[in-house]
């Protein structure tokens, strides 16, 4: 199990979540993990979202992507970050641990937790801020109408990464 946040450019539609635009995803890990699964589940979610010449084709740097990863323990954070003309960085708990360049290995990455076949397409609503209908949810904090806000949950649900978010986005 695990939670994320995903950070655009504000106005941002989801149709233009893979262009090449800044874009941070950053996932807390409830469970272990180690490094060794993330490559196969890597070419997994990638032959689900993109044909096998482009696989091919970004070959060598999904190669040295997935050799960055480490055992995480419950806790740690993964996060990728892309910026234009610099490249996707990954990082484990703030520390960078690795920078891929290009915007076509950037879309590709994403496109595993955002693409027409992610991993999990709940999560993807979720972090496109879409409910089951693809209609965007938006709640105005700083509004009359929400005076309280009550986030329930079990223990490891992600509770304190949304308040977080949310206190981020005041």
């Amino acid at each position: 199990a695990y939670a994320g946040a995903l950070y655009t450019q504000p106005g941002l539609s989801p149709e233009s979540i893979l262009s090449d635009t800044p874009k941070r995803l950053e996932i807390e890990y409830f469970h272990a993990l180690k490094g060794k699964d993330f490559g196969p589940a890597t070419y997994k979610g990638l032959s689900k979202n993109l044909d096998a010449v482009a696989i091919e084709r970004l070959r060598p740097r999904i190669d040295y992507h997935n050799s960055l990863y480490v055992d995480v323990q419950p806790g740690d954070r993964y996060a990728l970050t892309y910026i234009p003309g610099i490249g996707t960085e990954l990082s484990l708990n703030g520390r960078t641990v690795g920078v891929i360049e290009g915007a076509d290995f950037a879309a590709a990455i994403f496109s595993l937790w955002l693409g027409k076949n992610p991993y999990d397409t709940q999560f993807k609503s979720a972090l496109l801020g879409l409910d089951e209908e693809g209609t965007p949810v938006l709640i105005r904090l700083p509004s009359a109408d929400v005076a309280h806000v009550l986030i329930s949950g079990n223990t490891g649900s992600g509770k304190t990464v949304l308040a977080q978010t949310m206190a981020l986005s005041l």
